[in-house]
């Protein structure tokens, strides 16, 4: 990991089971993102405050985070 995505990472990994899912027919789940209001909760507990350029970053992480747990290449 290159150090400039260490933030980022590591704030995405504070917050990382905040997931919004839907329950797909078969039981699996579709992941569609973070729940924000639940990571904005878990950031503010966890006492990490969140600027806009390391907002964007966490969302490149959640976008491909969540493109690898629905089993989506890229």
């Amino acid at each position: 990991m290159w150090p400039e995505n260490i933030p980022a990472v590591s704030a995405f990994l504070r917050i990382q089971g905040q997931w919004r899912t839907y329950a797909l027919g078969d039981g699996r789940l579709r992941f569609l993102g973070l729940d924000y209001g639940a990571a904005r909760i878990g950031f503010e507990l966890a006492g990490v405050e969140i600027a806009p350029d390391i907002w964007s970053e966490i969302q490149i992480v959640e976008a491909a985070a969540c493109a690898a747990l629905n089993g989506e290449r890229h």
